[in-house]
């Protein structure tokens, strides 16, 4: 029965009261919740081009050392937790003394985090380094299987360079399905958020979940939660609405 209470007040904009500090949850969380956003924002915003550029490249000179370099390093990549990631990082600017790289992102409750964008780098570093290995990879199998199609081999045998082929051709017909590997990643970073905003001690909602299940605040675990799955179920729809657009028969189906 608390559950269907606490469901019936979510529907009219009532997300609880938080057990530990005896306030409304959706205020308490409300700068926390903007600054994951901003967070996974950043780093999906940097992920996706750099994964489109290094993917297409190695499938452009697919089985050349490049592409034999990059399936190496993202598979060693891949097999290594944010936490750790996050934890190297840091070592690394503690020991190189970079002043400039705050090693810890504390933030400042009395300004925006725009006005401390500094604390965002190596959070955003980490989570580009997790999520970029994946989503490149997934670029590169897409276009590899583009420029296996039987359109680019008539185009090469037309005598059409093939930097045309693969930007003009493979890519743009590879966009469907990589909209849904971002969708994929965008889940990836979700998840990885959590777990990066403890390492650097960020005020997101990763760190409010561990806080608020430390201290058995179910209102604020459950808001947490919502408020993630919220983002994943988003960026779900947002991805089959893009594919659809992206996909000419599909959108002509529809039109």
């Amino acid at each position: 029965m608390q559950y269907f209470a606490w469901i019936l007040g979510v529907l009219q904009g009532d997300f609880g009261t938080s057990l530990a500090n005896q306030l409304p949850v959706a205020e308490l969380m409300r700068a926390r919740l903007l600054n994951t956003l901003v967070l996974a924002g950043i780093s999906l915003a940097i992920t996706v081009p750099l994964s489109i550029l290094v993917g297409t490249i190695a499938a452009r000179y697919r089985d050349s050392w490049f592409d034999r370099a990059l399936v190496a390093v993202t598979t060693i990549i891949s097999g290594i937790p944010e936490f750790v990631i996050g934890i190297l990082l840091v070592s690394i600017v503690l020991f190189l003394k970079l002043t400039a790289i705050p090693p810890v992102s504390t933030l400042d409750p009395t300004r925006t985090i725009w006005e401390q964008s500094s604390m965002l780098i190596l959070p955003v570093v980490t989570l580009v380094l997790t999520a970029v290995p994946l989503l490149s990879r997934m670029v590169r199998s897409t276009v590899v299987e583009q420029l296996d199609a039987e359109y680019i081999v008539m185009g090469r045998l037309n005598g059409l360079p093939t930097r045309d082929l693969v930007l003009r051709q493979a890519l743009p017909n590879a966009f469907p399905p990589l909209i849904q590997s971002v969708a994929l990643v965008t889940r990836y970073l979700v998840a990885g958020v959590v777990m990066v905003e403890v390492v650097f001690g960020f005020p997101g909602m990763g760190t409010a979940l561990i806080d608020s299940v430390a201290l058995r605040d179910l209102p604020t675990v459950q808001f947490v939660a919502l408020a993630l799955a919220a983002v994943i179920v988003a960026a779900n729809i947002l991805a089959d609405i893009f594919a659809t657009l992206a996909t000419p028969k599909l959108r002509t189906a529809i039109a």
